[in-house]
């Protein structure tokens, strides 16, 4: 299952504290780290922590004048679209430009300025003009970590994982205590150990000599232990807890809104590294089972909140919350450690995903999870219902085009005559979508090959012996694609074989009772021909004249 990476998507706040008789004079204080709630609205991603930046300079006047204009013209545009319900175009305009004005008329403030000029667009979905702005601050400081974050979650999305890795570890090193760099290389980590890949002694090397100008030494020294001497070991599991572990220790007791989420949100990528675990070794489960039960503290110091802090009540309605998306992570995970049980626990599982879609309706992930349960004891309804959730989430996702087209499958088996040639139709249409959108070597497009042969073995049918020749025909070459195919499951792989040698079977069978059919029909022909014989000889014998004896002479 894919995580979703995490932008640093906060306002970088300045909580201006200085107080200048002008532009010259300024007060012995300094101004506290650039910092957020989230303000706007809940329209801050779901787990995105405060940016860290800790900037020691003090501000003028002017200075400070002009980041809270911004800010306020911020806060004024999410309240806007807190109402309304979503940014719009329009609604990210002013902030965007305000920002923008604190880069150009506050030299110090130039990349805070421009950061936050980027984030305000991606609010309004505007990628190109926050690239700009992103690719500005860096050009000021190629070491802004909320920068290089949020690039890096870009790259991401457009599918450069490893240019995406580039960027988080580049913000790991500017800043250590930056707790989206670190989520997101614990993301990143999780899918490299899920797809079973293995660290080369090249890159081992070139993680233990990672470096930041203030000296990365407990964590060079972390890693030397884990690649020197005997039984020590370092793959991408222990690099991804490294870093979620990194993100508790930002996060943990933090009062900030968003510094809890991501504290959430790091549990629940540990639980799932774990449950990956339980694969090879199911004593795992106990310790995502731990792991899920500190994240339900977080869940009830939360519920303790709400009425006190007038926070939105868990899972109410159709529009998530931060939160609410936080909660339904952690159950779609709950979900899948239950499936993987030494007896799978369906009953459970199903029981966790629904949670998690109550919470976020549009959660694909769980949507996906529900669909398959469903499939298995036969809900085709509900499964039809769940994967047509997905691909309006996910267009074209592979495994859910698959699963639409079960749905359809075992649904054509309760309809009846135009109805259910329908469903055969739509089963047929999205499994030859697979076939289109999945790469040939795909586990994917194996499924689909196998169930394109039960489609026309079991459930299709033809008006004539020559209609049904050529189904079969067809199922035995999909069987047979099957076997042949790298990534077959073994029950399927046997079952695929068996029935095609059943429709070789059947083929002869029917060949026989052709030449069988054809020996009846010849022999009733002659039978019939011998009949008309008779029946012509008889006729002719009643139509002849009655002949006389000759007369004596």
């Amino acid at each position: 299952m894919k995580r979703r990476f995490l932008k640093s998507g906060v306002i970088l706040m300045a909580v201006i504290m200085m107080v200048a008789c002008n532009d010259k004079k300024k007060s012995g204080k300094t101004t506290p780290r650039p910092d957020g709630d989230g303000a706007g609205g809940g329209e801050v991603e779901p787990g995105l922590g405060s940016g860290t930046a800790k900037p020691k300079i003090k501000l003028t006047q002017e200075e400070k004048k002009s980041y809270e204009k911004a800010v306020a013209a911020y806060l004024e545009a999410a309240k806007t679209a807190e109402k309304e319900g979503e940014w719009k175009a329009g609604t990210c305009k002013e902030p965007a430009q305000a920002f923008a004005a604190v880069a150009s008329g506050n030299p110090r403030l130039f990349t805070y300025g421009k950061h936050n000029e980027a984030i305000t667009w991606l609010h309004c979905g505007e990628k190109d003009k926050a690239v700009a702005a992103f690719n500005a601050a860096l050009g000021k400081n190629s070491n802004f970590a909320p920068s290089l974050v949020s690039m890096g979650y870009l790259k991401a999305e457009r599918g450069d994982l490893e240019g995406a890795y580039r960027n988080f570890e580049r913000a790991f090193v500017a800043d250590m205590r930056n707790p989206e760099a670190s989520y997101n290389l614990g993301v990143y980590y999780r899918e490299k150990q899920k797809s079973g890949a293995q660290l080369t002694s090249a890159e081992k090397e070139r993680l233990r000599n990672l470096k930041t100008p203030q000296g990365h030494y407990a964590y060079r020294q972390w890693i030397t232990q884990k690649i020197i001497g005997q039984k020590k070991k370092l793959d991408y599991k222990e690099l991804a807890l490294r870093h979620l572990r990194t993100v508790l220790a930002i996060t943990s007791g933090s009062e900030e809104p968003n510094a809890r989420l991501l504290n959430l949100n790091a549990y629940t990528m540990i639980a799932l590294v774990y449950t990956d675990a339980a694969d090879k070794m199911r004593s795992q489960l106990a310790l995502a089972n731990l792991v899920v039960q500190e994240a339900e503290k977080l869940i009830g110091e939360y519920s303790e909140r709400v009425e006190k802090e007038k926070l939105p009540p868990l899972c109410q309605g159709k529009n998530p919350t931060p939160m609410d998306k936080a909660v339904a992570e952690l159950r779609n995970v709950q979900g899948l450690m239950a499936l993987k049980k030494k007896e799978k626990d369906l009953v459970s599982g199903m029981k966790s995903f629904t949670e998690a879609v109550s919470c976020d309706p549009d959660f694909w992930e769980a949507h996906m999870n529900i669909g398959a349960i469903a499939l298995s004891f036969r809900g085709y309804d509900r499964a039809k219902a769940s994967f047509e959730v997905v691909l309006k989430e996910k267009k074209d996702h592979p495994d859910a085009v698959m699963g639409l087209g079960v749905a359809y499958r075992g649904l054509s088996a309760l309809a009846m005559a135009d109805a259910k040639d329908e469903a055969l139709n739509k089963a047929k249409e999205q499994y030859e979508k697979v076939m289109s959108l999945a790469k040939p070597q795909d586990r994917v497009y194996a499924d689909a090959l196998y169930n394109m042969g039960l489609l026309y073995q079991d459930y299709m049918s033809g008006t004539s012996d020559e209609d049904n020749r050529a189904r079969l025909k067809k199922a035995q070459s999909y069987y047979e694609k099957y076997a042949k195919h790298p990534k077959t499951v073994k029950e399927a792989k046997k079952d695929a074989i068996s029935r095609a040698k059943d429709i070789t079977r059947t083929f002869k069978i029917m060949e026989q009772m052709s030449e069988l059919q054809k020996k009846q029909e010849e022999r009733e022909r002659k039978l019939k021909e011998q009949q008309q014989k008779q029946k012509e000889e008889e006729k002719n014998k009643e139509s002849a004249p009655e002949k006389t004896a000759p007369r004596p002479r």
